[in-house]
């Protein structure tokens, strides 16, 4: 056993590597706890945030982080001080908020004097200074003509009024309808309606708030929703005519189809005829929607019978009776539907949807007779009528008839009656004499595709095919690298003027007041220096670019995409092959983009191409089918996807919360990307026609090729969708890969 004791020194050296590493090893898990500990606090900081509701949201997160970092980069020292107090009016410190803006009102223009001395006001009650708040207002003499900005004033005043504890409760009840008789304006009076109207449901006086939810339903402001969650609790079984009306666009079908089949059948009902006419076509669709087939045809055929032939009704009753399998019944109304409506856009609505019809069911030559009634001149530009002779071009290229197919492109692409359209006749065109062998023709019909316009679905598909079966050797890269005044220099180059005319300097200035502005909370008055800006220099590239950057670098994405869409209008097509990357970065943007890298297991880049898509990057949009927020996010499908994600405090308002919607969104983008194994016409598909629909074209096309795939996506808006996303992810993908 000797032999295995070890000398004292050594021994002695042993044990201090020995306590060493123990040192080590206890050091990195108290790291490994320490990095666990924060990033949890970090997942809980955000998962607080994200239930904030919108409004909050967007002022003590967004404009906050967006005042903190401008205050760090300030140029000057007033919009350094004007930004710092902005940071401590959002973090609700009034005592450090005042102190802040007390000086600067000394320097203020007389733009945002009123504004300073309304926000001091602000503080001075919320640090409990009544009195002292309402005498500084009281005292803004130059406020008092000006009509909206008076009410602003009295907001705070009544903001006041309302919790002092001195004024009784009829006096403040009192305040606020003195308030509503002064004819103030409609978004006041939506505001003032909605605090009486909770004050009245708090006080127990139902009758009262009953009438004034009632007269915020029937307005068309910001508080519909909320008075509409107000009368299910307070009135059930109303069949008041508003009530239900907004029942039946809500979606609750059961309830829509019961009441307005109530009202409709009183005999005593007073409502005039256009109410009526509402409730019968509103009580046919939820019938439908309920499968209730017969009950909705019947209710059809009565609006028919009984109000007039209408095109529209007609459509509708001939599109249940068609997915009715009543073939006899179809060929009867679909006679009518061409003999009154011949070239009505209903009846090229009709048309197409037969041809469809047809065609999916391989009855190729009524397909195309149907298709061919679409060529008619009078039908306009209608898009039916620019998909059709496409659409007999792609029942030749289905049928391998690559010949006839082509020449069918051909005409429909030179008759130019849509930007898509022509694309797309070009693009398989392109195709055809690729597969006739003809790969001289191929390669410049797919350059044309190109040239038609880069960014498009149909010009992504046209470089593929280029580089896979080697047509060409330089393929032109989207985007190119310049420096910034090269690109205004590009951009003022574009810009249309008359003879003599000079070109009109977009301000910098104007663009940093602007900024400042918007990051400080104080958004009236950035518009109106906006709208000043915007009557001198409308329809020009440089105020689109400069502009729509100004507002997305200060977190109004909605705003700065309108400015990207306006600046698409004008700029001619062809001219996008050249342009900046600066432009084109500017026109597909990474909002939230630490968020979404966060959330994504998809490609971000993906979830970027769905958002521009869904939503134009508005957080506040709701579509007319009630989906809400950047993703679209319908409430149902939110109630799943928030229990999916274990969000106890979910609520259908959140979905107007940035980073709510983006968790939910992209959780959505990402299930649906592992359930179709990345099949992104399989996810596309799915996200904007559902389940069923999807599942469909994947049994019926999901082993053709892609090409022919997406142009057999029955349901026109979703094959439209799939092309849109599908290029603007490509545009993404080249952009910042």
């Amino acid at each position: 056993m000797r032999g295995y004791l070890l000398p004292a020194s050594l021994h002695l050296l042993y044990l201090l590597q020995m306590k060493y590493l123990f040192f080590v090893f206890f050091a990195l898990c108290f790291s490994i706890a320490i990095a666990q500990e924060t990033v949890s606090k970090l997942e809980d900081a955000d998962s607080e945030l994200e239930l904030l509701p919108p409004n909050v949201f967007k002022n003590e997160v967004l404009r906050r982080e967006l005042a903190l970092q401008g205050s760090e980069n300030a140029k000057d020292a007033f919009s350094k001080e004007l930004l710092n107090a902005a940071v401590f009016y959002y973090d609700k410190k009034w005592d450090n908020a005042y102190a802040a803006y007390m000086p600067i009102l000394e320097k203020a223009t007389d733009l945002l004097y009123g504004p300073l001395v309304i926000r001091i006001a602000k503080c001075e009650l919320e640090r409990g200074n009544i009195q002292e708040s309402r005498k500084i207002l009281m005292d803004i003499k130059s406020i008092k003509h000006n009509k909206n900005s008076w009410e602003q004033v009295d907001q705070v005043l009544l903001e006041g009024i309302l919790m002092d504890t001195a004024i009784t409760q009829s006096a403040k009840k009192d305040s606020l309808l003195h308030r509503l008789k002064s004819k103030p304006s409609a978004s006041y009076d939506h505001t003032l309606r909605q605090k009486l109207a909770r004050m009245q449901e708090n006080e127990k006086d139902t009758k009262g708030a009953i009438e004034s939810y009632y007269m915020l339903l029937r307005s068309s402001g910001p508080y519909q929703d909320s008075a509409f969650l107000a009368l299910q609790k307070l009135a059930p079984n109303s069949e008041d005519y508003d009530f239900v009306a907004f029942l039946c666009k809500k979606g609750y079908n059961e309830k829509c189809a019961e009441k307005a089949g109530s009202i409709l059948s009183n005999k005593n009902s007073k409502l005039d005829s256009a109410k009526k006419i509402n409730l019968m076509v509103s009580r046919a669709e939820a019938l439908k929607h309920l499968g209730k087939i017969d009950l909705a045809i019947a209710q059809y055929k009565k609006l028919l019978d009984s109000i007039d032939y209408n095109s529209t009704w007609m459509q509708s009753l001939l599109r249940i009776v068609r997915n009715a399998g009543n073939k006899a019944e179809s060929k009867r109304l679909d006679s009518i539907f061409q003999k009154k409506f011949s070239f009505s856009g209903e009846n090229a609505n009709n048309l197409w949807v037969k041809a469809l019809e047809y065609e999916q069911a391989k009855d190729y030559t009524k397909a195309i007779e149907t298709y061919k009634k679409l060529y008619d001149s009078k039908f306009g530009k209608h898009q039916r009528r620019q998909w059709a002779k496409f659409r007999v071009g792609f029942i030749n290229f289905k049928e391998e008839k690559y010949a006839e197919a082509a020449n069918i492109f051909a005409e429909a692409a030179h008759e130019n009656l849509g930007l898509m359209s022509r694309s797309a006749s070009l693009y398989f065109y392109a195709e055809c004499q690729r597969i006739l062998g003809n790969n001289e023709n191929a390669a410049i019909a797919y350059s044309a595709v190109i040239a038609d316009f880069p960014l498009g679905y149909y010009a992504w598909r046209a470089k593929q095919n280029l580089k896979e079966f080697e047509l060409l050797e330089n393929i032109p890269k989207l985007g190119i690298e310049m420096s910034d005044s090269a690109a205004v220099s590009w951009l003022r180059a574009l810009q249309k003027k008359e003879a003599g005319e000079k070109d009109s300097l977009v301000s910098l200035e104007r663009l940093e007041q602007i900024g400042i502005l918007l990051r400080s909370g104080f958004e009236r008055e950035a518009y109106a220096l906006y709208d000043e800006s915007f009557k001198l220099h409308k329809n020009r590239p440089e105020f689109y670019y400069r502009y729509g950057l100004m507002f997305m670098q200060n977190g109004e994405y909605a705003l700065a995409h309108r400015m990207a869409r306006n600046f698409l209008d004008i700029v001619p097509r062809e001219k996008m092959a050249e342009v900046p990357i600066q432009v084109l970065k500017f026109l597909y943007p990474l909002p939230h983009e630490v968020k979404v890298k966060k959330h994504a297991k998809i490609d971000p880049f993906f979830v970027y191409s769905v958002m521009r898509q869904e939503s134009m990057f508005d957080a506040q949009i709701t579509s007319p089918a009630g989906a809400r927020g950047l993703l679209q996010i319908m409430p149902t499908t939110g109630d799943f996807l928030s229990k999916s994600e274990k969000i106890e405090k979910f609520d259908r308002d959140l979905l107007y919360n940035a980073y709510m919607n983006i968790r939910l969104g992209v959780r959505y983008l990402n299930d649906l990307y592992a359930e179709y194994k990345g099949d992104y016409i399989g996810i596309l598909g799915n996200y904007n026609a559902g389940p069923a629909p999807a599942g469909r074209w994947i049994v019926n096309y999901g082993s053709l090729p892609w090409d022919i795939r997406v142009e057999e996506v029955s349901y026109w808006e979703t094959r439209d969708y799939v092309k849109r996303v599908m290029g603007n992810y490509w545009t993404y993908k080249e952009i910042y890969d």
